[in-house]
Parts: C-alpha cells; structure tokens; sequence
C-alpha cells in the first residue's frame, strides 16, 4: 500500500487494520510531514517493508521495533 505524498493531517489509523499488509509506503516529500504513529501501528505484524522517508521522525518510534518481519525499513530525509 502506497500512500506517499498524500494530504493527510496525520497517519489514518484504520489502516493498522490491514494485518496482512507487507507494504507500506508513507513518503512524504510533497506531502503533509507527520512525526507520529499511532500506537496500535504493530498490529502490521507482516510487514516487510516500511517506507517512512521525508517525514518529521527524530528518532525511530518503539512500535516499530515490535514489528518483528520488518526487513527494510527507510527512515532518510527525516
């Protein structure tokens, strides 16, 4: 799921519902820069791929560090 450069305020929370999801892309160059995630985002057990680029994080979030099928994860440009 792709959702880069997009006008959201902040990260939509129903998408932690998609537990199958292996993808997820949320760069931000043009878009709305978010510095959060939501704290049921682990629910994403499957993820393989995480995409948080050209955001506002200062530091890598512990909800990621739960997400235990995380084998790339881009975090450039924050």
């Amino acid at each position: 799921l792709d959702l880069s450069n997009n006008p959201f305020p902040s990260f939509p929370e129903p998408v932690v519902f998609l537990e199958q999801l292996t993808f997820l892309g949320y760069s931000q160059a043009s878009g709305i820069h978010i510095a959060t995630l939501p704290d049921t985002f682990d629910n994403l057990s499957q993820l393989k791929t995480l995409n948080l680029s050209s955001n506002s994080f200062s530091e890598v979030l512990s909800v990621i560090y739960n997400l235990r099928k995380l084998i790339h994860l881009d975090l450039s440009h924050n």
